[in-house]
C-alpha cells in the first residue's frame, strides 16, 4: 500500500511541477508584454525565465525517473491494471510537459 501512496504522491508532485512552469511561462509572457508596451522604462530586470525553466525540467526529469523506476519494479504489490493506470498517467503527465508552452493540449 506504501507504493500506491508514493506513485500517488509523485504523480502529484509531477503535476505541480508542471503547473509552476506553466505560472513561469505566463510570468515571462506578461514581462514581455509590459516591456513592449511601454518600451521607455528605464528600469531593466534580469530575466531568469531560462534558468528557472531548466531548474523545473530537471526537476521533472529526475521525478518522472524515479516514478517510472517504481513502477517498473516487480516486487511492489500492485495489480495489473493499477500499473498501467499509473502508466498512463505517467505518460500524459510526460507529454503535457513536453508540449508545454505550445498549443498542443493534452488530456
Amino acid at each position: 500500500m506504501y507504493q500506491n501512496q508514493q506513485l500517488t504522491s509523485q504523480l502529484i508532485q509531477l503535476k505541480n511541477t508542471i503547473d509552476d512552469a506553466k505560472a513561469i511561462l505566463e510570468w515571462h509572457k506578461l514581462k514581455v508584454f509590459e516591456k513592449s508596451s511601454s518600451p521607455s522604462s528605464r528600469v531593466f530586470f534580469q530575466d531568469d525565465t531560462i534558468q528557472q525553466l531548466t531548474d523545473k525540467q530537471a526537476a521533472f526529469q529526475t521525478l518522472w525517473i524515479k516514478t517510472t523506476m517504481l513502477l517498473q519494479d516487480k516486487t511492489i504489490n500492485l495489480s495489473r491494471d493499477k500499473r498501467i493506470e499509473f502508466q498512463k498517467e505517467l505518460n500524459k503527465l510526460s507529454l503535457q510537459f513536453y508540449y508545454l508552452g505550445s498549443d498542443v493540449r493534452i488530456y
